[in-house]
């Protein structure tokens, strides 16, 4: 298994009194050795807080945007980029970690998937070896629109090589404003909700721009541009950058929704998300097909980390 001496952490984002303190207690406790970086805003209240390093960020601000579901709601798509671009300049090791600030691990498995999947097609590789990411809000499509959702990788947590985390982040410029959330879709007539002007949602504007830095002949516009050759690209692209985890292999959950881990057992079987298993189909499918997949203890784990969410509640885990 990697050694957490070789892990930066960058802990991203607003301070969450509750869950931030347990975030920080998580790694110290699952990454003993690891780096914590904790990248916040200017002004916030950090005392208590156990890390190796800060940094404090002045706010970019969020704009708002109306949802393909009519919601309107903040889009924090800058400040996620300020805070995790500066929280990875200061990251010293091998490999390096973005995570949420209200995110806590219940353990450090997720590193033993990551020499899992050696097999790429070269023509598809945007990192030196893949981000390991989790299933949830991984997209394949909308659940309002029911349509394609192209190059949305979940952005809640990324582990890899820190020189794969600069190349996804780094160099992505600020999302012009007013364009980018309040600005006309290419494609209107797809949306059913003509209300709906956000350019990209946050995870897809990441993934796009990292994408055409290497790749200039990748035509993606906004949102609604997906035809059957950006759909086919998307899924080639994800399938040989990133490794897809449900909770049940990777174990980092956010009390926000521990609801859903509950109800299915930490699988992510919720509507319109790529789930480890449809990771596994695709990686046999594009990248090896030699590979074997067996889900013959499957029912067994999921009895045992139901369980073990329920204990972690009981002691105010998580």
């Amino acid at each position: 298994m990697i050694d957490s001496k070789d892990i930066s952490v960058v802990v991203q984002g607003a301070i969450d009194k509750e869950n931030t303190p347990k975030c920080l207690k998580s790694i110290r406790k699952y990454l003993p050795n690891a780096e914590i970086i904790l990248s916040t805003w200017e002004g916030s209240d950090i005392s208590g807080l156990d890390y190796d390093i800060l940094v404090e960020n002045k706010d970019p601000g969020a704009a708002n945007y109306v949802r393909s579901d009519g919601a309107i709601t903040p889009n924090n798509v800058n400040r996620q980029l300020v805070s995790t671009q500066n929280g990875l300049m200061r990251c010293k090791n091998k490999f390096a970690m973005k995570l949420r600030s209200d995110l806590i691990l219940t353990s450090n498995k997720f590193l033993n998937y990551f020499y899992k999947f050696p097999k790429r097609t070269e023509e598809y590789q945007l990192f030196k070896e893949r981000l390991v990411i989790p299933s949830v809000y991984t997209k394949k499509y909308s659940v309002f629109t029911k349509f394609p959702v192209l190059f949305h990788p979940s952005d809640w947590w990324f582990f890899g090589l820190r020189e794969d985390l600069y190349t996804y982040f780094i160099d992505t410029p600020l999302a012009q404003e007013p364009e980018f959330s309040n600005g006309p879709c290419k494609y209107p007539k797809k949306i059913p909700n003509p209300k709906c002007k956000n350019k990209f949602f946050a995870e897809q504007y990441y993934c796009i721009e990292a994408i055409k830095r290497k790749f200039s002949n990748i035509e993606f516009e906004d949102w609604s541009c997906w035809n059957e050759e950006n759909t086919t690209q998307s899924q080639l692209f994800m399938i040989n950058n990133f490794i897809v985890l449900d909770f049940v292999e990777h174990g980092i959950y956010s009390k926000k929704h521990i609801g859903v881990l509950r109800k299915n057992n930490g699988l992510s079987i919720m509507k319109g998300l790529v789930s480890h298993r449809n990771f596994l189909k695709d990686y046999k499918k594009y990248c090896d097909n030699n590979f074997s997949i067996s889900f013959r203890y499957r029912k067994f784990w999921q009895t045992i980390e139901a369980k073990l969410l329920k204990r972690f509640k009981r002691k105010n885990i998580i």
